[in-house]
């Protein structure tokens, strides 16, 4: 992502750290640092999860469903389970969804 910003160009890549940058901006991001950085650590999980990208969209035949067993036998049934118990009865992982 290319930002201009007070005549500064700079080029900002991974995709978190646009997403954290883009937030900021949006005033979607939490000033408290521990709240924020619960934030960042939700988001962490979630690009752990997006390994699946790559078996949905790549593989094909014999390797796509070895993969695709070892994503949804051994990758995620251990990341569930942490994702669950930090939802518990909650609609959203952190805040109420009105504001950061």
């Amino acid at each position: 992502l290319e930002v201009n910003e007070n005549g500064k160009k700079t080029l900002l890549a991974q995709s978190g750290t646009i997403n954290r940058y883009l937030a900021k901006l949006a005033h979607c991001a939490p000033e408290d640092p521990l709240a924020a950085a619960e934030c960042d650590m939700w988001h962490e999980a979630a690009l752990e999860l997006a390994t699946v990208n790559p078996v949905v969209n790549v593989f094909r035949g014999a390797m796509f469903e070895e993969k695709k067993k070892h994503y949804f036998e051994e990758v995620l049934p251990n990341k569930l389970p942490r994702l669950a118990a930090g939802l518990g009865d909650k609609d959203f992982f952190t805040g109420d969804g009105s504001t950061p």
